[in-house]
């Protein structure tokens, strides 16, 4: 087995893994688009029930809800 073989061996190794790591980036890439679109439907969720909690304690405690901001 002359040099230039094992160079092409190695290369295509080289080139082999290269491919395997873009693959698991794409995965990586697509689990992470997912987790930040997750987390912001859940940060949505909770604004809405921390608002729902805030009015609804208001009620209970009989202030009324202010219709518009004044300054």
């Amino acid at each position: 087995m002359g040099l230039n073989q094992k160079l092409d061996g190695r290369f295509t190794k080289v080139e082999e893994k290269g491919d395997s790591m873009d693959f698991g980036l794409g995965i990586v890439n697509s689990k992470i688009t997912l987790s930040d679109t997750t987390n912001d439907r859940l940060q949505e969720k909770v604004t809405y029930l921390q608002s729902h909690w805030k009015r609804t304690i208001l009620v209970f405690r009989g202030i009324s809800e202010a219709t518009s901001v004044s300054q």
